[in-house]
């Protein structure tokens, strides 16, 4: 099996954004946003779906400044990894992994949920926590192979946490 709209719904939904001090939830949004709009992959789009959605999650509107103070520019996408671009004069802008942001081994890398990040010049700016929900009918699909003798594999591109959780929920025998 795959994850990703095989085990799971094929969107992921934004959950969560946590945020450095002196930013507001609003503001990553809308550079997050502003990064991911051209991109085809799943997490980007979640993230445009959010901020076109006015989120927050939790329900508190939070001001931010003006949009074209949220704009990047050069935008480069780096297939399964991320985007980096120029953020209006203060340096470059990076959203996606982890490692792609430089966060690799951080305390913001470690979560079993798909995360997408956002780092500026200075380091760490925000996280963004996906959702993605497991279809109705992937524990069954998983439990009728096993009933037929067939031992059940996912392999997996996300994190090695996040493919487990969903593995172990669904009943998967090995994950790779």
């Amino acid at each position: 099996f795959d994850k990703t709209g095989t085990l799971t719904h094929d969107k992921v939904v934004l959950s969560d954004i946590i945020v450095r001090a002196g930013v507001t939830q609003a503001q990553v949004l809308a550079l997050g946003a502003s990064m991911a709009e051209g991109s085809l992959h799943p997490a980007a789009r979640a993230i445009v779906v959010a901020a076109g959605q006015g989120w927050p999650g939790n329900g508190v509107t939070q001001p931010h400044a003006p949009l074209d103070e949220m704009t990047v520019s050069g935008l480069v996408e780096v297939a399964g990894q991320g985007m980096r671009g120029a953020w209006q004069g203060r340096g470059e802008l990076t959203l996606g992994s982890a490692e792609f942001c430089g966060l690799a081994g951080t305390p913001h890398e470690a979560a079993d949920s798909p995360q997408v990040h956002l780092s500026d010049s200075t380091g760490w700016l925000a996280t963004f926590v996906l959702n993605e929900g497991l279809r109705a009918d992937a524990r069954h699909a998983v439990t009728a192979l096993k009933a037929m003798g067939i031992r059940t594999v996912l392999l997996s591109g996300d994190r090695r946490e996040s493919a487990t959780r969903i593995g172990t929920a669904v009943g998967i025998d090995c994950v790779i």
